[in-house]
C-alpha cells in the first residue's frame, strides 16, 4: 500500500483548524506524516493551536505567500508516495485515505478527487447550496461535468509537473488538474461524501455569496486563468447588457425579462434529470441562484479585466 503525506496550509484558520487536524489524525489508514504549512502572516491563534499537537504533526513556518508557494514547499518536504492536499477549514471521513488509495493501483491515475458537502449549512440559503452541491457531485460521477480538481496526487506526477503554479492566487488545484490530464493522466472520483467544507460567510447569505463570486472572478481575470466556464458566463453577461439596452430603447421590460427567463430555463434544464434529488423549492430556486451568481461573476471578471488593462501590475495577496 502506498504511503501518504498530508499537506495542510494554514492562514488564519483558528475556527476550524483543530477539527480538521483531528479528522486527519483519526484516519483508519494513517498517513506517514501531516505537514502543516503555517503562514507567518497569520494574526489569529492558529499557531498556538498547532503547537498543542506536538510531534503528531510536522510544523513548517513560512513567510506570508500565496497558497501555491506553501504547497510547493510541502511537496518538496513530502516523503510519501501520495500527496493529500487538505484545506484547514475542511473535515474528512475517517476512511478517506483508505478509500482513496486503491484508485492509484492503475498506473495512469495521477489524481483522485473526493466529493464534498457543506457542514452545518443550517440556514435556508445554505441548505439550497448544499442541495446543489449534491447534484454537482452526481454530475461528476456521471461524467456530465469534468473533474477539474483533485486532492490526492501521485508524488512522482507532482515532481514531473513541478507542482502548483506559484503565480496563481485562485484555482491553483484546478490548474494543476488540467496539467495532469494534459500530461495523459486520469483523475478518478470516489463515490460518496468524504469531505465536508465548513460553512463560511460566503455561504451564509445571498449577498455574501455574490460578493465572493465577484471577488473570485476579479482574481481570475487578473491572473488570466479561470477554472470556470468563463465563455458561458461572459455570454450571459453580454446578453443581459443587450437586454437592458433593448428594454431602454423599447421602454419595455420584455427584452430583459426574456434574457433572464432563457437563462433560468438553461439552468433548470441541467437540473431536471436529477429532480429526484431535490425538493420542489430547491428545484425552482437553485436555477435563479445560479443565474445571479453567473451575472456577479461576469461583473467581477469584467472589472478584473479592465483593471488589468489600466493597472497592468494589479495584484492581490493571499488573505485579502
Amino acid at each position: 500500500m502506498p504511503t501518504v503525506s498530508i499537506l495542510v496550509p494554514v492562514y488564519n484558520e483558528e475556527q476550524h483548524l483543530a477539527a480538521c487536524l483531528d479528522s486527519l489524525l483519526q484516519q483508519t489508514l494513517p498517513a506517514r506524516e501531516i505537514i502543516v504549512l503555517f503562514d507567518e502572516g497569520s494574526t489569529d491563534a492558529s499557531l498556538s493551536i498547532l503547537q498543542g499537537y506536538g510531534n503528531r504533526i510536522k510544523l513548517v513556518r513560512l513567510p506570508h505567500s500565496p497558497i501555491s508557494v506553501a504547497l510547493n514547499k510541502g511537496i518538496a518536504l513530502a516523503s510519501g508516495d501520495i500527496v493529500f492536499y487538505a484545506e484547514a477549514d475542511t473535515f474528512f471521513d475517517k476512511k478517506t485515505i483508505e478509500r482513496a488509495l486503491p484508485a492509484f493501483s492503475a498506473g495512469d491515475v495521477g489524481g483522485v478527487a473526493i466529493l464534498q458537502e457543506f457542514k452545518d449549512a443550517n440556514t435556508f440559503f445554505g441548505k439550497l447550496q448544499n442541495d446543489y452541491q449534491r447534484v454537482r457531485n452526481q454530475w461528476f460521477l456521471d461524467g456530465r461535468e469534468p473533474l477539474t480538481w483533485c486532492y490526492f496526487y501521485r508524488k512522482t506526477v507532482l515532481d514531473k509537473l513541478r507542482g502548483f503554479d506559484e503565480s496563481l492566487l485562485q484555482g491553483e488545484d484546478q490548474d494543476l488538474a488540467r496539467q495532469l490530464r494534459a500530461a495523459g493522466y486520469r483523475i478518478l472520483a470516489i463515490p460518496g461524501t468524504l469531505r465536508w467544507h465548513a460553512v463560511s460567510n460566503s455561504l451564509s447569505s445571498p449577498l455574501s455569496t455574490l460578493m465572493t463570486s465577484f471577488r473570485t472572478a476579479y482574481l481570475h481575470a487578473l491572473q488570466s486563468f479561470s477554472p470556470q466556464r468563463v465563455a458561458l458566463k461572459m455570454l450571459f453577461g453580454a446578453l443581459a447588457i443587450a437586454g437592458v439596452a433593448a428594454s431602454l430603447y423599447t421602454n419595455s421590460l420584455l427584452p430583459l425579462a426574456s434574457v433572464f427567463f432563457a437563462a433560468y430555463l438553461y439552468f433548470l434544464g441541467r437540473l431536471l434529470p436529477y429532480h429526484s434529488m431535490l425538493s420542489t423549492i430547491s428545484l425552482s430556486l437553485i436555477p435563479g441562484i445560479a443565474l445571479v451568481k453567473s451575472l456577479s461573476y461576469f461583473l467581477g471578471y469584467s472589472w478584473g479585466s479592465l483593471s488589468k488593462l489600466v493597472f497592468p501590475r494589479a495584484r492581490h495577496s493571499r488573505g485579502m
